[in-house]
């Protein structure tokens, strides 16, 4: 891991240079004219001449160190980019891409973009891409994919300008539960047209996922919290409303059977249309049934749903084996895609330690090239904030009701999961989408 050594600068040196330089030069031309003249020359003279020597060293010493106090920094001699061999006149852009779905990081995404470009915006050549490209879970219904992604990309990157001094260029973005139903990558964002300012462009998707019975037990804690649930739409949201064409386009690639999947509908519409319980909207729903049967009902809208969150559990999969099926599509520089498990993260929060945050770094800014304390700075900051969250300490009302972690215990977790799994209805699609998403971590 490569070190600087900060060397303090003193702003009175530099003014005391150039009267050094002329005092010191005109005494010197004085002794050589007329050797019985250096008999002259003051003990202060020769205390300048001697500092004005030590400052010359100093100055062409730290003239090829990079002086940036105590903070961290991003190792001067090290490329961003392995995979470019870049020379002073090549530009090279990289496009950092956070995917992410409900219940696998919208407060870790948002919080990590923002620190990240808090500590380098000194250090490096990077900026803050917006959050949501394009519409969330939307599509062309002729292609399957984002509408228009790619072009709407490619201007937006249009607007970052590379420094004269830097050949990187890093632009983060946020992107919420892309629909990837298309066949073709280049339909999507994969292979962004170069613009006039880059010479090339690299694609790094950090892939954000989670086992699909946290995220179920995640989402149903998140919406049924009362007094109030954090999100509007649940007291009005109605589960069954079936996302066909993402059932219909996903589950030969996920392997489910399609009449297991009829089955889970049928399941909703008996929870939600029974005849004791049809007046009842879906947040009342959550929090009247019995634990495990409002758990049984949010994973199922979780699974089929139209609208809202609904369906994050199949499209996350999805987009998993679509990332893999690219990726084998395309060549190495092209696309760089790292899956990263949102429980891993939130156990390493939990155990102090920066495993998970260092991986991220090291994908984004290639291994190492990140400063030992700059990773331990960033780490330190995000276990911060989800801690405040996590406590409900901030004032922010979905930034506190978005941790759900801790408001079941670890014992009571993995019991509930062991019923999702066990269950003879859910179980077996369950189970199946967690083997894909275990195939890219």
């Amino acid at each position: 891991m490569t070190t600087t050594t900060t060397i303090p600068r003193n702003k009175k040196d530099d003014a005391e240079i150039v009267p050094l330089l002329s005092s010191s030069s005109s005494s010197s031309v004085a002794c050589i004219k007329k050797l019985s003249d250096c008999n002259r020359i003051t003990r202060i003279n020769k205390e300048k001449v001697l500092l004005l020597v030590l400052l010359f060293v100093s100055f062409n010493f730290i003239g090829v160190r990079h002086i940036l106090g105590n903070r961290p920094i991003i190792a001067q001699n090290k490329s961003l980019h392995k995979s470019s061999t870049t020379t002073s006149n090549t530009k090279h852009l990289t496009f950092v891409l956070f995917l992410h779905y409900h219940k696998t990081g919208y407060s870790f995404t948002r919080d990590f973009k923002k620190i990240i470009y808090s500590v380098l915006k000194n250090t490096t050549n990077i900026y803050r891409g917006g959050d949501n490209i394009v519409e969330k879970r939307s599509h062309n219904p002729n292609t399957g994919c984002t509408s228009d992604f790619k072009s709407i990309l490619s201007k937006k990157l249009n607007r970052y300008s590379y420094n004269d001094n830097s050949n990187n260029t890093v632009v983060l973005f946020i992107q919420t539960a892309p629909d990837l139903f298309c066949t073709n990558w280049n339909q999507f964002f994969l292979q962004l047209e170069t613009n006039y300012k880059y010479n090339t462009i690299t694609t790094k998707v950090v892939h954000f996922v989670r086992d699909p019975m946290d995220m179920a037990l995640s989402s149903f804690l998140y919406h049924k919290q009362y007094p109030s649930t954090p999100e509007p739409w649940v007291h009005t949201h109605n589960p069954c409303s079936v996302n066909r064409y993402m059932i219909n386009h996903t589950i030969a690639l996920l392997n489910i059977n399609p009449e297991e999947m009829e089955s889970v509908i049928h399941e909703c519409q008996r929870y939600y249309y029974h005849e004791n319980l049809n007046k009842k909207s879906y947040y009342e729903l959550l929090t009247s049934l019995d634990f495990y049967d409002g758990l049984r009902l949010a994973t199922i809208q979780f699974l089929i749903a139209n609208d809202h969150c609904g369906g994050d559990v199949l499209r996350m999969s999805n987009n998993v084996r679509k990332l893999q099926q690219w990726k084998i599509s395309l060549d190495d520089n092209d696309i760089h895609v790292i899956s990263t498990d949102m429980q891993e993260i939130i156990h390493d929060f939990t155990k102090y330690s920066n495993h998970s945050i260092a991986r991220i770094l090291d994908f984004i800014f290639d291994y190492d090239a990140v400063d030992e304390r700059l990773q331990a700075w960033i780490t330190q900051a995000m276990q911060d904030s989800w801690a405040t969250k996590a406590n409900g300490s901030n004032h922010h009302k979905k930034s506190v009701t978005h941790v759900t972690q801790g408001k079941l215990s670890e014992l009571e977790h993995v019991q509930f999961k062991e019923k999702l799994q066990q269950d003879p209805l859910l179980g077996n699609i369950l189970s199946k989408l967690r083997e894909i998403i275990d195939s890219a971590l």
